[in-house]
């Protein structure tokens, strides 16, 4: 009677530690606010490879609508400070099919990845994460309810990549 209790709370505790160890979170690999092409090639090949490490994992990519920034130079051509401004509208659409665009020449699997407009944030933002089989999918952080736009709508048709 004993062998079989000690046999069962062993059964137990090796199971309970093994499916411990599985338990698996959603991590968030990379952040963004500014890209240019290049920078943007880059990270969307690397993230593609992070997914296909981990078998069964997804590709969750979260854009945040907010100002874009450009950069203020002297009359020197001299860099002096970042300067904000609010988006047009259709941008972030643009965003989001030249993020989808740039996955697909380097080789990212379409199934693999999702793409998510997550709101509002006071600057244009885009958080990469890798979640794996069996995981909650990140949650959207947006720190505004509304964006005020520049002018009126824009038809943009993809991001100049």
């Amino acid at each position: 009677m004993k062998i079989k209790l000690l046999l069962c709370l062993l059964c137990f505790f090796s199971f309970t530690t093994s499916s411990l160890a599985q338990i698996k979170v959603a991590q968030k690999i990379n952040q963004i606010a500014q890209f240019d092409c290049e920078e943007l090639k880059v990270i969307s090949s690397n993230f593609s490879d992070e997914i296909n490490k981990f078998v069964g994992s997804k590709g969750y990519i979260i854009v945040y609508e907010g100002k874009n920034r450009t950069r203020v130079y002297d009359k020197n051509g001299k860099f002096q400070r970042y300067k904000y401004f609010s988006p047009p509208h259709g941008q972030l659409n643009a965003r989001i099919q030249g993020i989808r665009r740039m996955l697909h020449m380097v080789g990212a699997q379409r199934e693999r990845f999702r793409i998510i407009k997550g709101g509002f944030r006071n600057k244009f933002d885009i958080e990469f994460w890798i979640v794996p089989n069996g995981a909650k999918p990140p949650k959207i952080t947006p720190t505004l309810k509304k964006m005020n736009y520049k002018g009126s709508f824009q038809r943009f048709l993809y991001m100049d990549c």
